[in-house]
């Protein structure tokens, strides 16, 4: 099975680790098994839009397959401790820190969002559109990553090698 020193690197527009966008669904079984939860969304009459949702819960982590890619992976979420960005823990960072090891990193496209989730909470996001990063943030503190891979123009995703 998969050790965690495998997985913990978020490399923007690629993956995390071993796992990489694009990878089937059955590629990522090879590396972490079968998910505990899978959640499927399907919408009505759209076509290619159909998502499926792996959760793994150990390891936390969730990953997304959608049909428009022919369920290939374009998304994933964490909020391990384990997780590393440019070498460094992200979760529990502060939002202060966070911006300053995104702009140390190269990373100067940053805004401060809040939204609204389905609860009708007002949850706060630091958003990287051209690295595909969110980082969601609980008062000051990074909880959870969430990106996918990055585009060559509007409709084209530069698949990783």
């Amino acid at each position: 099975m998969t050790k965690e020193h495998e997985i913990k690197e978020i490399i923007p527009g690629t993956g995390l680790g071993i796992i990489k966008f694009g990878m089937t669904k059955d590629q990522l079984k090879l590396i972490l098994g079968n998910p505990d939860e899978v959640e499927s969304d399907l919408t009505d009459g759209i076509e290619d839009e159909d998502t499926e949702s792996w959760h793994y819960d150990q390891l936390q982590l969730s990953v997304q397959f959608s049909e428009s890619t022919d369920f290939r992976l374009v998304s994933i979420a964490t909020s391990a401790e384990f997780a590393e960005f440019n070498g460094e823990q992200i979760i529990g960072m502060k939002s202060s820190e966070l911006k300053k090891h995104l702009n140390k990193a190269g990373i100067h496209d940053i805004l401060a969002e809040q939204i609204e989730d389905e609860e009708a909470d007002k949850v706060d996001i630091i958003v990287s559109d051209e690295n595909g990063l969110n980082f969601w943030m609980e008062g000051e503190e990074v909880t959870e990553v969430q990106w996918i891979p990055l585009l060559e123009d509007e409709e084209t995703i530069a698949w990783p090698e």
